[in-house]
């Protein structure tokens, strides 16, 4: 058993002090583990299939970092670089400025803030011309670094962060299915800081509810604060509920985390959306990689900034002026505007920090 011990903490040795050699020295006064301590290290490590704890530069292999404004769609305002993620001190940085990035009017095409009824009350800003916007924030994920990077159905997906609050911000940390959200999105989480301030939000659309979420449950997670709050861990475990021997007819459930509480739960029972997530093809009905069963999920984090769902950080505060609504109940506001109690705009240069990624197999 001891020379077993030396044997691991000699290449433990190469790999950090590059040691040409060792002995039963270089061990020194370290205890030998207990057998279930041991167990259950090596338990743990092998339930680790992604770790990513900014230790180091990002690393473009496992990362790929958008540069584009993305989310036209939603109309959101900022445009994303690569200058705006950031890693020192062990931690990595996304932060949003208020600053003027001139490109391709393709890829920023003109966005109006006249909502879809024509009304248009979001002074001073009416628009954003093509090509311009006055934002910048930063967006990475797994599935366009490099090595691309896909994870199975079924695991843990957590991440530790502070975020920001304020309107017109919007940190998120979420999964989709291989081949696009529109088959399946997973928002593990969202931070609409000016719909319930101090809430995040877990959400989740597939390609039969798409524009309208499967479901959405929030959340308190801090009291707001001007800039950036306090640690938290958010995390989501999809597991099958073992209901039914066909893995392809089995619900699939999706259990929801703040700092190691359950505080959300739902169960897919929609068979075509079951098949999807499992990767089968609509059209054969077979595997649409068979070479790759595990890969399904990639890894997305980034902050937004304004857009229909967070309004804008320089416009009317609690209105979200593209469709027209207030922000903390949705409706249309009326001749005294919209509630805007403990609501505030955000501070800029705003920052969403996380500590660390990882995917553990269940």
């Amino acid at each position: 058993m001891m020379k077993k011990n030396i044997l691991v903490y000699c290449r433990f040795s190469l790999f950090v002090l590059a040691i040409g050699s060792c002995s039963p020295t270089t061990v020194g006064p370290h205890p030998e583990p207990k057998p279930k301590e041991e167990q259950k290290e090596k338990e743990e490590d092998t339930k680790v299939l992604f770790m990513e704890d900014f230790s180091g530069p990002i690393d473009e292999n496992r990362w790929g970092i958008m540069k584009l404004p993305y989310s036209a769609g939603n109309k959101e305002s900022q445009w994303y670089r690569a200058e705006n993620l950031t890693v020192s001190g062990g931690t990595l940085k996304i932060t949003a400025r208020n600053e003027t990035v001139t490109g391709s009017p393709s890829q920023a095409p003109e966005m109006s803030f006249i909502s879809n009824d024509g009304i248009m009350r979001a002074a001073p800003q009416e628009v954003l011309p093509a090509g311009i916007r006055y934002w910048t924030s930063g967006l990475m994920n797994t599935r366009d670094a490099k090595k691309p990077t896909f994870f199975p159905l079924f695991a843990k997906f957590e991440i530790k962060a502070k975020l920001p609050h304020g309107q017109g911000l919007l940190p998120a940390f979420w999964l989709r299915r291989k081949g696009g959200a529109s088959w399946g999105e997973i928002d593990v989480m969202e931070y609409f800081g000016n719909y319930k301030p101090g809430y995040s939000k877990f959400s989740m659309h597939f390609p039969n509810t798409i524009g309208v979420n499967a479901t959405q449950q929030t959340t308190f997670f801090e009291t707001p604060v001007t800039g950036t709050g306090d640690w938290h861990t958010w995390s989501v475990v999809i597991r099958p509920t073992n209901e039914h021997a066909d893995p392809l007819q089995d619900p699939i459930a999706f259990v929801a985390y703040l700092d190691g509480e359950q505080y959300a739960y739902y169960k897919l029972t929609d068979i075509q959306a079951i098949r999807d997530l499992h990767m089968i093809d609509r059209t054969t009905g077979q595997k649409i990689d068979p070479g790759k069963p595990d890969e399904v999920w990639d890894i997305c984090v980034n902050m937004a900034v304004g857009g229909q769902w967070v309004g804008q950080p320089d416009q009317q505060l609690g209105y979200l002026p593209i469709v027209n609504r207030c922000s903390k109940n949705q409706k249309i506001p009326t001749s005294e505007g919209c509630n805007i109690e403990g609501l505030f705009f955000a501070e800029f240069p705003a920052t969403f920090e996380v500590d660390y990624i990882k995917v553990e197999s269940l």
